[in-house]
């Protein structure tokens, strides 16, 4: 897949789950008739809008979720088509990558660890 394809993928996974999560909540204000409320007459029943209109608020953050798993999902399952070749692995290692943070009195050092790897394939006749 190329990068311009996996761009278009998320956008589109983005939009679309967005867009229904958006049309739930929307419909659900509509049922329950949420722009004839009153505080007087319908009492409790008033502050729905203002329950809804949070959800419309988060509706992104929730929406994000779903969408990106199924990108994901879509390209893990496009990678297997992937061409694939032979090679080497020339080069491995561990890094050791030190961090030092302000801690509750004084500084704390951590360490993270990250894999480095080096290798060499040929594809197309190029190496």
């Amino acid at each position: 897949m190329t990068p311009r394809a996996r761009r278009d993928w998320k956008i589109l996974c983005s939009a679309v789950i967005s867009a229904a999560v958006f049309a739930v909540d929307a419909t659900i204000y509509i049922h329950i008739k949420g722009w004839q409320h009153g505080v007087k007459v319908d009492g409790p029943a008033a502050f729905w809008p203002v329950v809804l209109l949070l959800g419309a608020l988060v509706f992104p953050i929730i929406a994000a979720a779903p969408a990106n798993a199924i990108f994901e999902l879509a390209s893990a399952k496009l990678s297997t088509r992937w061409l694939a070749v032979d090679g080497r692995v020339t080069d491995s290692a561990v890094k050791a990558v030190e961090h030092s943070r302000r801690a509750w009195i004084g500084w704390e050092t951590y360490y993270t660890y990250r894999p480095a790897v080096a290798y060499e394939y040929e594809a197309a006749g190029r190496q």
